[in-house]
């Protein structure tokens, strides 16, 4: 049922009242600090979004950075980006997200406000030399995105949330293209994955008995791929591009929903699947967290999200390693069932939980996680997108209190251990 029009200004006015009394006596002369908030949003499980009316004081964090307006970020701090300029509706939570030629390439997500839910189909792209913006290209997908995209190398490949439609921009050209629809193999939920030059749409499996399809830029066609058991098709699973092949790890199995702790490395050339080990492997989890580092794949938890054990895999060797979790640290809201997307950069993972203002840095030679600077840092916000620029580590978009922002920030890292 809609909401009557009135609802929604009433509960705007009751909650920046509370927001303004949290924030009595926090801003300095020169600057007023924003509301922070655990992000308000109603009846959507699929990601922490706050209680709903949950107003949190300004943190401490946010006053130092007051304080110290103008002193430059040098190392393990955090400053803000030039505003985007994108504003709602044009930006939404888990934005696609890609490092191109041209800058740091953000399209689509999902904006809800009190009486919407929508993919966006809009997009920007950052230049962090010039601190600027520029809005790109119109005529993309509607993409709620998450996991529905992949970088292809050149363009950025969108699965469209509403259609059988997959669409790819070049930022080079500053233009989008159609390619073949995926008509027949409409599994759910989907994952995108590029490798061997290939585009790999996974999910639980489909009406005609496969678990996605595979598309070649050859031949601008689909052709569905075939599990080899029962087991390769399942649902909230890692999904990531590892080169030549696909890891797919983790997530449940239908009918039951069980959560499992087996993979497959799938090869889209050959089309062949084959198990990786169960040896040494962490807990059996649904939508687990990790990342490809260009030699092995990292999955990482929480001490109190699940068992809270961590591991790598090496798909040469097909072994598992037992690797440092970062303990209560990064332990997520109670509010949460989503662990962050990690980011990859300078030989290190970087892990920002907005559920909670907080982030860690894994050293992989050292086995160890140091957590982040607070100063500075991002505002409360749900499902932001996670990105490495090359240098420093760049969030931007999500939701917060008052619905999706159009803000960035980034983090300057200290220098890796030697």
């Amino acid at each position: 049922m809609r909401v009557p029009s009135v609802w929604p200004t009433v509960c705007w006015l009751l909650l920046s009242a509370l927001a303004l009394g949290s924030c009595k006596g926090k801003a300095t002369s020169e600057t007023q600090v924003e509301p922070s908030g655990d992000a308000g949003s109603i009846g959507l499980p699929d990601a922490w979004d706050g209680a709903p009316g949950d107003v949190s004081d300004v943190s401490e964090a946010e006053t130092a950075v007051d304080a110290e307006a103008g002193v430059p970020c040098v190392q393990d701090c955090w400053r803000r980006t030039s505003p985007s300029g994108l504003i709602e509706p044009s930006v939404g939570e888990h934005p696609a997200s890609a490092r191109t030629s041209k800058g740091i390439l953000f399209y689509g997500g999902r904006y809800r406000d009190w009486e919407v839910d929508m993919a966006v189909t809009h997009g920007t792209i950052y230049d962090s030399a010039s601190d600027t913006w520029h809005e790109i290209a119109k005529g993309g997908p509607y993409c709620s995105c998450d996991s529905m995209f992949a970088w292809t190398g050149t363009t950025l490949a969108v699965v469209d949330s509403m259609f059988d439609l997959i669409s790819t921009y070049d930022p080079v050209a500053d233009k989008w293209t159609d390619i073949s629809d995926t008509s027949g193999y409409d599994v759910w939920p989907r994952k995108l994955a590029w490798a061997s030059d290939m585009g790999v749409l996974l999910g639980a499996k489909g009406a005609n008995g496969a678990c996605g399809a595979v598309y070649s830029p050859a031949k601008d066609a689909w052709t569905g791929i075939k599990p080899p058991d029962s087991t390769a098709c399942r649902y909230e699973a890692l999904v990531v591009s590892i080169g030549a092949r696909v890891f797919v790890w983790g997530g449940a199995l239908e009918p039951n929903g069980s959560a499992v702790n087996t993979g497959w490395l799938y090869d889209p050339v050959a089309d062949t699947w084959t198990p990786t080990t169960t040896k040494g492997a962490p807990s059996a989890r649904t939508k687990p967290s990790g990342l490809w580092t260009g030699t092995e794949v990292i999955l990482w938890e929480p001490s109190s999200f699940g068992a809270g054990d961590s591991a790598s895999y090496d798909p040469d060797a097909d072994s598992w390693r037992p690797i440092a979790s970062p303990g209560p640290a990064l332990d997520p809201s109670p509010f949460s069932n989503v662990l962050p997307t990690p980011a990859w950069g300078d030989d290190r993972m970087y892990v920002w939980d907005g559920s909670i203002q907080k982030g860690a840095v894994y050293d992989v030679s050292h086995d160890e996680w140091t957590m982040m600077s607070e100063i500075g840092a991002p505002l409360h916000r749900a499902n932001p997108a996670v990105i490495w620029t090359g240098s420093e580590l760049m969030v931007w978009g999500g939701r917060y209190l008052y619905g999706e922002t159009n803000e960035g920030w980034l983090y300057s890292p200290p220098p890796a251990k030697k």
